[in-house]
């Protein structure tokens, strides 16, 4: 079980992020004005603040309101333990990512005070895109999961004759 969860964490969405981070790297120049990044910032804390809660309140559905039949059929597979920790990660993802957002605005917010205008240098911006993108991309790949849920639930209604 650990092999299984150590490879999910090395899935697809790491490794795109990874590759955005090397592809940015060349592309990117070596510094950037604070402000440009302010933006990206904030624009990143109202995304990752909405999809946190929606994940949170899925992950709260998800533990309450399935019946204990449903979870024993789920776990005939391991399905359900593997389903949640999917979700306790993407969730530690987004709020890893949430606090990465505002760690960078409050960086901008205090340098709106300086006369001095800083600038973010190439590296800093492609930490913050790798973890902005994975962020992103593991809550994409936990729709995915949810969506395995659905098709265990179907199955598990026509094998108890519900429809």
């Amino acid at each position: 079980m650990k092999i299984k969860r150590i490879k999910r964490l090395f899935s697809v969405d790491l490794f795109i992020s990874i590759l955005i981070s090397v592809v940015s790297f060349f592309i990117l120049e070596n510094e950037y004005p604070i402000c440009i990044i302010g933006d990206i910032a904030e624009v990143c804390i109202s995304v990752f603040s909405i999809i946190f809660a929606i994940y949170f309140a899925g992950l709260s559905l998800l533990i309450t309101g399935s019946d204990n039949e449903f979870i024993k059929f789920l776990e005939e597979e391991n399905q359900f333990t593997e389903l949640l920790w999917t979700y306790k990660v993407t969730i530690l993802i987004l709020f890893v990512s949430l606090l990465n957002s505002l760690g960078f605005y409050i960086l901008i917010s205090l340098n709106k005070a300086s006369e001095v205008e800083l600038v973010i240098p190439r590296w800093a911006f492609i930490i913050f895109l790798f973890i902005t993108s994975y962020g992103l991309l593991a809550a994409l790949y936990s729709i995915f999961d949810a969506l395995k849920f659905s098709h265990y639930r179907a199955i598990f209604l026509k094998k108890s004759g519900n429809e």
